[in-house]
């Protein structure tokens, strides 16, 4: 039995299709849907090759499957199997609960141990991260033969709050930007000690007060901050999806 077009779209759905040779988190050169063998920087390949080397990198996958499983599998069994191995990896199916529950049979207990694998290190802490709830969700529903938006997400495995999530530190955010706004009058008040000092100072002074004298500064000074909350937030983001 192979991967079917269904098992695919899962994994290509959680691992995400990059057209050019980037580094991960760990360091290795990595492109198409999370393909590192022979992959150097500067290379780059089209949809069509993703799907390619995605097929081969399910190999091994598959062959646990076959190795592993003693009892007979329908195709949107094996599929949700192949895609869950290959993002845990064959030495952690091979320990897991769900491999045994399954060989004895008990395919709805099996499919209910999908959910205990969504925690990854963050900060060397054991963290529920959204993105791998999402695709332990879409496994258990394609092993249960579910339609994918069937089950809502697990209750059981609470997403991570990042930083810039919380109402209040969007609050702190938010107040910041109106703080700098409405102390316009406050930074233009600085200005004239600006343009004393630098009538005694040199050039860099002159440049650096008339950049400040400016009536451009607290619209600019607004811009900074709101570009820097928006760096934070994503960065978050990607911290509580995927631990990176």
């Amino acid at each position: 039995m192979q991967i079917s077009d269904s098992g695919l779209k899962i994994i290509k759905k959680h691992e995400g299709l990059k057209l050019q040779a980037y580094k991960c988190p760990a360091g290795i050169w990595t492109i198409g849907y999370g393909h590192t063998h022979q992959v150097s920087k500067g290379d780059v390949i089209d949809g069509d090759m993703a799907t390619e080397y995605l097929k081969k990198d399910v190999r091994h996958a598959q062959e646990t499957i076959r190795r592993l499983v003693t009892v007979s599998l329908e195709q949107h069994r094996f599929d949700a199997l192949v895609s869950f191995i290959f993002n845990v990896g064959a030495g952690n199916f091979s320990s897991s609960t769900l491999l045994k529950m399954m060989n004895k049979g008990n395919f709805e207990g099996a499919e209910d141990q999908f959910k205990r694998w969504n925690k990854a290190r963050v900060k060397g802490k054991l963290t529920p991260l959204r993105g791998l709830t999402r695709r332990r969700g879409d496994e258990a529903n394609l092993f249960g033969n579910h339609e994918l938006d069937d089950m809502p997400q697990f209750v059981a495995a609470p997403a991570v709050k990042t930083k810039l999530k919380s109402k209040t530190n969007l609050a702190a955010v938010t107040g910041g930007v109106g703080v700098l706004a409405s102390q316009a009058d406050a930074i233009g008040g600085m200005m004239d000690k600006v343009k004393e000092i630098s009538d005694k100072g040199g050039d860099f002074v002159d440049k650096f007060g008339a950049v400040l004298n400016s009536s451009w500064f607290p619209f600019i000074a607004i811009g900074v901050v709101i570009v820097l909350g928006y760096i934070i937030f994503e960065r978050n983001k990607k911290v509580d999806e995927y631990g990176l």
